[in-house]
């Protein structure tokens, strides 16, 4: 079962604590909003949206929002689909469940958060 966690210090020691958060979670990809042409004028209008890996240094200062994607799933047996699922969108793609999964009732939730005091 695939789940969100949060990785944080613990009360004791240096170790890191693991906790369980959300359970379900199949899969969460983030995108930047970049403002290209205001930031000099603070503003912060998006007008392009990179992956983390596409992004440079100078990207990170003209972040104004994130868009999160979710892919969750139902991972009870005995709540499944008759037809296998197959390219969903998902993100910037499609996406197919791994054999054993095909099934599984899949969802996709796309939200935009915009980043405090950034967007007019």
């Amino acid at each position: 079962q695939k789940t969100a966690y949060e990785i944080s210090a613990c009360l004791v020691g240096s170790e890191m604590c693991i906790r369980d958060r959300v359970s379900g979670i199949y899969n969460m990809r983030l995108e930047y909003g970049l403002d290209n042409e205001n930031s000099e004028k603070k503003q912060y209008r998006v007008n392009e949206y990179k992956w983390a890996d596409a992004m440079d240094s100078a990207d990170w200062d003209r972040v104004a929002a994130v868009r999160v994607h979710l892919l969750v799933y139902n991972d009870d047996n005995r709540n499944v689909m008759p037809e296998k699922i197959s390219d969903l969108p998902f993100a910037d793609g499609l996406f197919t469940p791994e054999a054993g999964d095909e099934h599984k009732m899949f969802q996709t939730f796309t939200t935009t958060i915009a980043a405090r005091n950034r967007l007019n």
